[in-house]
């Protein structure tokens, strides 16, 4: 399995072996995101919003012009990354009431949109769009852990 990953980011355009460890970092790090949010649905309440996380196409800024790069090759990155952003934009615009509410350009390229939730599905076909991820608020299931444990006494107590 990790000699498929490592053979798909090399097609992907990894040359070194360290492009190849921070793609799969990024690879890592999404999968772990996207786990832990499964997760967190299962254990908690949740309420649609009409606000979505839409991933782009592109290789994020700091991955591809990491720290070490000199300040104009980053600034380099953040733009190009932010040129595809304003090309989302542009066919957003063809969403009646939609609207970018937050730009993500470090670790993944995307941005935050809100948009009516019948039109989620037309977020997903725009060009240039890799994944869209639905902005859900959780509330506990179980909200009287404190009482059962008597914080509000250990708080008083404490002058709190």
């Amino acid at each position: 399995m990790l000699t498929k990953v490592r053979c798909a980011l090399m097609v992907e355009g990894c040359a070194t072996e360290d492009e190849l460890a921070r793609k799969g970092a990024l690879l890592a790090m999404k999968a772990l995101i996207l786990v832990l949010f499964s997760l967190t649905v299962a254990l908690y309440g949740q309420q649609e919003t009409g606000r979505y996380i839409v991933e782009l196409e592109g290789v994020p800024a700091g991955f591809s012009a990491p720290m070490q790069a000199d300040a104009a090759f980053r600034r380099a990155a953040v733009e190009r990354v932010l040129r595809t952003q304003a090309q989302f934009a542009e066919r957003l615009a063809s969403l009646p009431g939609s609207r970018i509410t937050a730009s993500m350009t470090t670790v993944i390229n995307a941005v935050a949109v809100e948009v009516a939730p019948e039109d989620a599905e037309k977020l997903r076909e725009l060009p240039g769009v890799v994944h869209v991820y639905p902005v859900v608020y959780y509330k506990p299931l179980m909200d009287s852990a404190p009482a059962v444990h008597r914080a509000p006494e250990a708080w008083a107590a404490l002058g709190g």
